[in-house]
């Protein structure tokens, strides 16, 4: 550049080619003349494009510009010991996959029936049944689907904590917290 400033008044600038327009036959004032330069951009290769002898052509999935990343390989699955390859490995929880369930709904009973009896009760509505009432049937099934998850959660990080379904154990924790103190 030149250093001065150019107004929409002004002719292009020195570099394209012709002062002021650009090549190309067409007097359309949005037509760059890009098909008319004499060079090539990379996406105007042709298709019939092939590595240099020795070389093996990039695969467009691993390749990351100029320098090709190895492609990683899975690893077979490898059965436990004791079942066969062909029938599924579903985890090693059976028992808490029944028992946490079992224990929740059980004492989801009580819960809802306080519910139903502090809300809906021939009494007159006290809030401080209510509230109660609610919150441990809010906290219940959240803090028996963390107990789940934490039974098979393998290495516990602080990152696991943060993701559900393992950061509904201390929510729920909290809120069993909180209906006990609201009933006190």
């Amino acid at each position: 550049m030149d250093g001065n400033p150019r107004y929409s008044d002004q002719q292009e600038p020195s570099w394209y080619s012709g002062q002021g327009q650009p090549t190309g036959s067409s007097s359309n004032p949005y037509d760059s003349g890009v098909r008319d330069r004499p060079f090539r951009l990379p996406d105007q290769r042709a298709a019939a494009y092939s590595a240099p002898p020795g070389y093996s052509a990039p695969d467009p999935v691993t390749s990351t510009g100029s320098h090709a990343r190895p492609v990683m390989e899975p690893e077979p699955v490898r059965a436990p010991a004791g079942r066969s390859a062909t029938t599924p490995y579903r985890g090693r929880r059976p028992l808490s996959a029944v028992l946490v369930p079992i224990v929740t709904i059980v004492l989801m009973v009580p819960a809802v029936l306080l519910l139903i009896e502090a809300t809906f009760g021939d009494g007159p509505l006290v809030p401080g049944g209510v509230v109660p009432a609610v919150l441990l049937t809010l906290g219940l099934p959240l803090t028996g689907l963390g107990m789940y998850s934490l039974s098979g959660a393998g290495p516990l990080t602080r990152e696991a904590w943060l993701r559900p379904p393992l950061a509904y154990l201390p929510i729920g924790l909290l809120i069993l917290i909180a209906a006990g103190l609201g009933a006190a």
